[in-house]
C-alpha cells in the first residue's frame, strides 16, 4: 500500500477527541496491538460473520478498533502490528468493557466502507502507551481491569 498523495500536509483528527459527536474524521496511528481473525455466529441467525481487533496509537492516546465482516476479511491480511496508517470511514462507539481493555471511552467499528492506508513512519508516534497506577489505586479499582505497574 503506497502512502496517499499529500498525506504529509494532512490533519488528522486526534483519538483523544474520538467521540460519537463526530461522524468524519481521518486517524494517523500506530498499530500496537492485533488480535486474531475470528469466526462468530451473528445473534439474530444471520449465519456466520467475522471479526479482528486491533489497538491504535497516536500522540494523544489509544482506542481500540474492531473490523467485522468484508473489512475484516480485507484488512487482517494487509494491517501489521507496529506499522502506521491512516483511518478513516469508521464508527465510533461507547467501548464495551466486556471485550475493550483500552482506556479510550469510545471504540471504533469498520464495518462496511472503511478505509485503511500505509503511511510513512515519521517516529512522531510511541510504539507502546503506558498510564502507570501505584498498588493503592489498584486495590479501588473495578474488575476486571488493566493497569500498568511501575
Amino acid at each position: 500500500m503506497a502512502a496517499p498523495a499529500g498525506a504529509e500536509q494532512a490533519t488528522y483528527f486526534p483519538i483523544s477527541e474520538l467521540s460519537t459527536y463526530h461522524a468524519k474524521w481521518v486517524l494517523k496511528a500506530r498499530v500496537t496491538s492485533k488480535g486474531q481473525l475470528r469466526t462468530f455466529q451473528a445473534r439474530n441467525g444471520g449465519g456466520s460473520n467475522q471479526v479482528f481487533d486491533c489497538s491504535l496509537l497516536d500522540e494523544s492516546g489509544e482506542v481500540r478498533a474492531s473490523f467485522f465482516g468484508a473489512m475484516a476479511e480485507k484488512y487482517f491480511g494487509t494491517i501489521e502490528q507496529g506499522k502506521v496508517y491512516t483511518f478513516s470511514r469508521g464508527n465510533c462507539r461507547i467501548a464495551n468493557r466486556q471485550y475493550n481493555r483500552c482506556n479510550h471511552r469510545y471504540e471504533l467499528v469498520f464495518d462496511r466502507d472503511a478505509l485503511v492506508e500505509a503511511v510513512a513512519d515519521d517516529g512522531k508516534i510511541e510504539t507502546m502507551s503506558f498510564t502507570f497506577t501505584d498498588m493503592r489505586t489498584v486495590q479501588s479499582k473495578t474488575l476486571p481491569c488493566s493497569v500498568d505497574l511501575c
